[in-house]
């Protein structure tokens, strides 16, 4: 590890809201943004995203796939990417329709970038593991 190096500073949201279109299968409407900053570096890196998708329920595990379009100002380059996104987890019960959400999420870049890299093959992948809290409303 290198002792100089200098620390980053991150941080993430992903709002989702979904809507049942029949028993077990709902459909999401995905938002994402985020915020990194270091002392090396300039100006902050930022990201924000946007996509489709839907779950499908067994009991209170889920899976589900959908697309993102994500735009970035990262270092002097802006640009902008799509993603294949898939997603699974478990609810756990706290109270009557309010759940405690624990899963994770791989984005998988699709396509080419837009913007600055628009020469440059989208090649990326992600994996995020979050809790988080759902509400269902009746």
């Amino acid at each position: 590890m290198d002792a100089d190096s200098d620390p980053v500073t991150a941080i993430e949201i992903q709002p989702w809201g979904g809507y049942f279109v029949v028993d077990n299968i709902c459909v999401d409407v995905l938002l994402s943004y985020v915020s990194a900053n270091s002392d090396a570096w300039d100006d902050a890196a930022t990201e924000f995203g946007i996509g489709i998708g839907g779950r499908y329920f067994f009991n209170q595990i889920y899976g589900g796939v959908g697309f993102m379009m994500e735009s970035y100002d990262e270092f002097g380059d802006k640009f902008s990417a799509n993603y294949l996104v898939f997603y699974a987890g478990y609810l756990y019960p706290l109270v009557e329709n309010i759940y405690l959400d624990a899963g994770f999420i791989y984005e998988m870049g699709i396509g080419k970038y837009g913007g600055d890299l628009d020469d440059f093959d989208n090649e990326e992948s992600g994996f995020d593991i979050g809790v988080g809290i759902d509400i269902f409303f009746k």
